[in-house]
């Protein structure tokens, strides 16, 4: 009804703008003064659209009460606020994203991680691609960035055809496909692939690579989280005359070895095991910094002279076989660990 009055009141020529600040100023009257910021914010997501129907109307809130309008008010507005800042975060490239040269129509990312081509691919500007190398199955990538470098065009503004965002593999033999949106391939002959891109000048870059040593052997797949490498698969770094862990491990969906060094910490190493942790034949003094959860856990033939930093739960044995330690010290890792095979080195007296 109020609203068929206020059109009946601007078609006998009262002014429309006129008509709704009187109601605001009825509100102020209604509300009191405190509520003023309230209505300005209110006034300012109205005139973003935030609210539809009687809701943007300020006398439909005159008859709800203030508390039901403020409460409103702050959720329309940190509804809005969300929607920015995601715009906001998708509009900054990854930071293994790293811009190069642009072309007249792209900016150019050389991408250095599984994260950047993920990110990149899939949500920066909120536009998403069907690149393997950009799903949530990692080892896409890395097994073709072992060998490649990949650069990620991607058009200041989008057409909305399959070239908004192209994908470059330089690979081993300095060969270049590129990849649209689609995911369908084209070498640099290819017709109707941008121009600018065929003649673009790429190449190897250093990347963000696992540092492991030559001698590590890494079978799996891996992703870098927070600094530390989870890896999907087995690792193996016997026999290295190892001081110390090379790099900081997460977790570890496979086996660690790390047998026959010079180990005198445990830093560096994975928080959990699926399978097998050994670190056996070492100069270690304490399991501090050790694993928490293991399938197997084996730190044999050790200097030991203490079991803290003992895992809290081990799926199958637990062998710390050595002649340092006594029963006692066995005593608080039984009552806290929960283990589902053999204690291997416990002293019977």
């Amino acid at each position: 009804m109020k609203d068929l009055l206020l059109e009946t009141r601007v078609m006998l020529g009262e002014d429309r703008a006129s008509l709704l600040e009187e109601g605001y100023k009825e509100a102020v009257k209604d509300f009191g003064e405190s509520s003023k910021p309230t209505i300005d914010t209110f006034r300012e997501l109205v005139k973003k659209n935030q609210f539809q129907g009687n809701e943007k109307n300020i006398d439909y809130w005159r008859k709800q009460g203030y508390e039901k309008f403020k409460s409103k008010v702050m959720e329309v507005e940190a509804r809005g606020s969300k929607k920015s800042q995601k715009r906001e975060t998708n509009s900054t490239p990854h930071k293994d994203a790293i811009r190069v040269k642009d072309t007249e129509n792209y900016e150019v990312f050389q991408i250095k991680s599984y994260e950047a081509s993920k990110f990149m691919g899939r949500f920066y500007k909120n536009k998403s691609t069907s690149w393997c190398i950009s799903t949530d199955e990692k080892k896409y990538f890395n097994e073709e960035y072992k060998d490649s470098s990949f650069y990620f065009f991607i058009r200041k503004e989008f057409q909305g055809d399959e070239f908004d965002k192209v994908a470059l593999q330089l690979d081993e033999d300095n060969y270049h496909l590129f990849w649209d949106i689609a995911d369908d391939d084209y070498d640099r002959n290819t017709q109707g692939l941008p121009s600018e891109l065929k003649t673009y000048n790429v190449e190897h870059f250093d990347r963000i690579e696992i540092p492991f040593i030559d001698t590590v052997i890494v079978k799996g797949t891996y992703e870098l989280v927070n600094g530390k490498y989870n890896v999907d698969g087995n690792i193996n770094m016997n026999n290295l005359e190892l001081d110390e862990i090379p790099i900081q491990f997460g977790i570890i969906n496979g086996s660690f070895r790390c047998m026959r060094n010079n180990l005198k910490s445990l830093k560096g190493c994975p928080s959990s095991v699926k399978f097998l942790f050994d670190v056996s034949e070492n100069q270690l003094t304490s399991l501090e910094f050790g694993p928490v959860e293991v399938g197997d856990y084996s730190a044999n033939d050790n200097p030991l002279t203490s079991l803290k930093g003992y895992p809290t739960r081990v799926k199958d044995n637990f062998n710390v076989h050595t002649n340092k330690l006594d029963k006692s010290d066995f005593e608080e890792f039984k009552k806290n660990c929960k283990i589902g095979g053999r204690i291997i080195g416990e002293p019977k007296n």
